[in-house]
């Protein structure tokens, strides 16, 4: 099977996943031996891109009373957990897909964030209208970082990642890249990502998570991240406004390969099987996971993993969904 990529521990990053293997591992549910076979424990879900994992819990957290959303001010750990769970689901064998990345010229100046986002809207508009029956949907991330030359170099400045979906097959990567370069007026590079050229679809998850997936260019002198997630100017200690630092457009074609539910012991086998895979492969995140974690996720090709994670364990009841939309 291939590797299986670390992703996150419910809500919380690699940053703090040993603090809370430490915190949770504390915390055991009030099970008896003889009862643990054939008492519901544990549910998941399989798609393309991994596995999603829930422990049942007595009580369910309650969302907080009057919470409203001000401003958004960086890319956090929770906000990063939705956007990858969003492209564990994409079905990446069956869908032709282009990854674009979208950077500004050295000489371009930037007043606030509203202005990166009317960029963006303003190519995505060109897009759609140049593109509107191909295209199926997009995933677009932003990105900080410093300026590396140039008039405003040391300089704060954003570039977008774009994974886009096609319908019918995906339209001419040459000239759609000599398209994108003229209809973005900078730089624009255009690289496939679709599993159908032989390539691991681990290695696809894991080079797209790496570049989705950051948090902030951190390094330099430019661009710094609080631990909330937020990002700040480091010459001024400005907290930056960013808005939305991830979205969809259209419609992105995903697919659930099943779900699945185990018992007490089943769960216990079922984490077994992870964290000797950990070892085989080096992982401490997977070497770590235990019976006692309320939830967790692991990225690769969900359909081995089930195959492989789940083999010849009693107590599991598996649902084929199979379902493209």
């Amino acid at each position: 099977m291939d590797s299986v990529f670390f992703l996150s521990l419910g809500d919380v990053t690699m940053q703090t996943a040993k603090e809370t293997m430490t915190r949770t591992s504390l915390v055991d549910v009030a099970i008896t031996p003889d009862s643990r076979r054939g008492v519901h424990c544990a549910v998941g879900v399989a798609l393309p891109g991994g596995l999603r994992v829930k422990k049942h819990r007595c009580q369910q957290s309650q969302p907080p009373v009057g919470y409203h959303r001000g401003v958004i001010q960086g890319f956090s750990s929770r906000s990063r957990h939705r956007m990858i769970a969003e492209l564990q689901t994409v079905d990446w064998d069956n869908t032709p897909a282009f990854f674009t990345t979208l950077t500004f010229n050295d000489d371009k100046a930037f007043d606030d964030w509203e202005s990166w986002k009317k960029d963006l809207q303003a190519w995505k508009e060109k897009l759609l209208y140049r593109y509107r029956h191909h295209l199926a949907g997009a995933i677009w991330k932003l990105e900080l970082q410093d300026r590396k030359s140039g008039a405003n170099k040391g300089a704060i400045a954003p570039h977008f990642h774009v994974i886009i979906f096609w319908k019918h097959g995906a339209v001419n990567m040459t000239r759609f890249r000599r398209w994108c370069n003229k209809a973005w007026h900078s730089r624009c590079d255009v690289q496939r990502a679709t599993n159908t050229t032989g390539v691991a679809k681990s290695k696809l998850l894991s080079y797209l998570s790496k570049y989705m997936g950051k948090i902030w260019m951190i390094g330099g002198a430019g661009v710094g991240r609080t631990k909330s997630g937020k990002a700040f100017d480091k010459r001024t200690g400005e907290v930056l406004n960013t808005g939305r630092c991830w979205g969809t457009w259209g419609d992105v074609p995903t697919r659930t390969i099943a779900t699945f539910s185990m018992d007490v012991l089943a769960y216990e086998r079922f984490t077994e099987n992870i964290r000797a895979k950990g070892a085989a492969t080096g992982s401490w995140y997977q070497s770590h996971i235990n019976s006692n974690w309320d939830s967790f996720q692991l990225w690769g090709d969900g359909q081995e993993m089930l195959d492989d994670l789940l083999a010849g364990i009693e107590g599991v009841r598996i649902d084929i969904e199979d379902n493209l939309t």
